[in-house]
């Protein structure tokens, strides 16, 4: 467990890290969801940058979520549509956060970077802050095994 306190706002923050222990074909569907989601990440920074740098126009979250809705439903991008889509759209609100920082100019980020395959460490969010509080007790059962949400469980499942 890591406990990190907010600077602004004096409350705590707790994040749990679990180890998945999951047979080779729930790791293939889980790096499937991983996969996508650096997908997504990369797409619409990519656009974004674009937009920003050579029109001086910024992308908008619901923009990005419009496009990413174009990107599932094109036949190239099959894949994409395969897999979960929350994870997906909870890459793009990351990814309007990390936009924000960076121009806030008393935010010491620096320009949100492309993803690589070689990352140690890949990761998917499923569920907004708002709703990990109503879903906390129900995502850890008492005992001790982990409940996945059911669009991540679709995935695995299939």
């Amino acid at each position: 467990m890591a406990v990190t306190p907010r600077r602004h706002t004096g409350r705590v923050e707790v994040r749990y890290r679990y180890r998945l222990r999951v047979t080779p074909t729930q790791a293939q569907a889980l790096n499937g969801v991983f996969a996508t989601c650096r997908v997504v990440w990369n797409q619409m920074l990519g656009r974004w940058s674009d937009l920003w740098r050579h029109e001086g126009i910024r992308l908008s979250v619901a923009e990005m979520h419009a496009e990413l809705t174009d990107m599932r439903n094109t036949e190239e991008k099959d894949w994409l549509r395969a897999q979960p889509v929350t994870p997906q759209q909870q890459v793009i609100r990351d990814l309007g956060q990390a936009i924000s920082a960076f121009f806030d100019k008393t935010n010491p980020a620096g320009r949100p970077r492309f993803r690589s395959k070689r990352r140690p460490m890949m990761s998917a969010r499923s569920l907004s802050k708002r709703r990990m509080k109503r879903c906390a007790s129900s995502i850890l059962s008492c005992r001790g095994t982990l409940a996945l949400p059911s669009s991540l469980m679709r995935a695995l499942v299939a």
